[in-house]
């Protein structure tokens, strides 16, 4: 057999060259993905345009609501106040008490006045509402500066230099369970520097 021949082909059928060519379209394709903050401002613009059609096209949906009833809330003056806090009853109510209603929410158009008053207002709120928000922005300042230094660059060469390839799949599995008991943001982090590894 010459060295010209071509390379045995792999335990699934399939020959190096061709899944060379595989990762190579994978490759260009995601080469051609715009920047993740080019895609979000898309994203978003697509939720704004859309609002706005359903609202013409008057989408509604109706669901049910368990209504707690009505509470009498009690006025105190806490500390010398001069104001009086409400204060809700100590027992709440009793589950049998609740009503069950049908209530519709239309869609609101986010191009109207009340709209764009809306997403201008509710901006903050909404942001800071993402529970993982907070998280998220403390790892990626500390990761980027961990990049920008060299540091993952240098820990991840050392990890692949001690560690088989086998054992890289279990390394990586074992920091997804750990990032994930520690916060829901550590997937965020932890798939991109598996593929860099």
């Amino acid at each position: 057999m010459s060295a010209a021949t071509a390379a045995p082909p792999t335990g699934d059928g399939a020959s190096p060259g061709a899944m060379q060519k595989v990762l190579d379209v994978v490759e260009r394709v995601g080469n051609k993905v715009p920047h993740p903050a080019i895609m979000f401002l898309a994203l978003c613009a697509i939720v704004i345009v859309l609002s706005q059609v359903l609202a013409w096209a008057g989408v509604s949906a109706t669901y049910e609501l368990a209504k707690p009833p009505p509470v009498a809330l009690e006025e105190q003056y806490v500390g010398g106040s001069v104001a009086p806090i409400e204060v809700f009853p100590a027992e709440p109510a009793d589950v049998e008490d609740y009503e069950i209603v049908q209530e519709t929410a239309e869609v609101e158009g986010l191009l109207t006045v009340d709209g764009v008053r809306f997403l201008f207002t509710s901006f903050v709120g909404n942001f800071m509402g993402f529970t993982a928000m907070g998280i998220i922005l403390i790892v990626m300042i500390g990761v980027g500066l961990a990049e920008a230094s060299g540091l993952i660059a240098a820990l991840i060469r050392k990890l692949v230099a001690i560690s088989s390839v086998g054992a890289l799949t279990y390394i990586i599995a074992g920091l997804g369970v750990v990032s994930s008991i520690a916060s829901d943001a550590g997937y965020l982090v932890l798939i991109p520097l598996g593929a860099v590894a």
